[in-house]
């Protein structure tokens, strides 16, 4: 399969004794995570280094999912697929408004500042409410407001950049 895959979650802890397992999804709200299959992990078992995942039984469970896997069947099963990244097929995605992002595009890409400053790369964002927070690593790492508009002032995919205005000292 060559199309792209993005993070949409991860895999917890096994729970109970049946093979489910706690499933900590990336969506708003987290039950859309399971509008999004199939899930993928990555496996050196595989030809390919993926593996399918075939969901059987879910269900909301506080701040994450219980979901139980075809093929996964007991505990000592389950517990090999902990900390395993969820992946899924970007194209299932809904398509955003132009001027939109999902995080998985703007993580990558090179920023730099109005006087042509680089700060480095995104590596990942945050939410905490006031607004979003990038994670810029280049000689030293950034966190920068998501802020379009005001701080971001241009994405360019394409040239796979950013440009901010920000000041380098901060």
């Amino acid at each position: 399969m060559t199309d792209k895959r993005v993070v949409a979650g991860k895999i917890g802890a096994a729970h109970g004794i049946k093979g489910w397992l706690k499933i900590f999804s990336y969506t708003d709200p987290i039950d859309n995570l399971l509008d999004y299959q199939p899930w993928w992990i990555q496996s050196a078992a595989t030809q390919d280094g993926w593996q399918k995942l075939k969901i059987v039984h879910s269900q909301v469970h506080g701040q994450a999912l219980l979901v139980g896997f075809a093929d996964i069947h007991d505990r000592d099963a389950a517990a090999r697929l902990t900390n395993k990244e969820i992946y899924i097929e970007q194209k299932l995605l809904p398509k955003l408004a132009e001027g939109e992002y999902y995080w998985s595009q703007l993580e990558g890409l090179e920023v730099k500042n109005l006087q042509g400053f680089v700060f480095g790369r995104v590596t990942h964002l945050m939410e905490t409410g006031a607004n979003d927070v990038m994670f810029v690593k280049g000689e030293k790492e950034y966190c920068l407001p998501y802020l379009p508009g005001q701080v971001i002032k241009h994405i360019d995919l394409a040239k796979n950049e950013m440009i901010v205005d920000w000041p380098e000292e901060i």
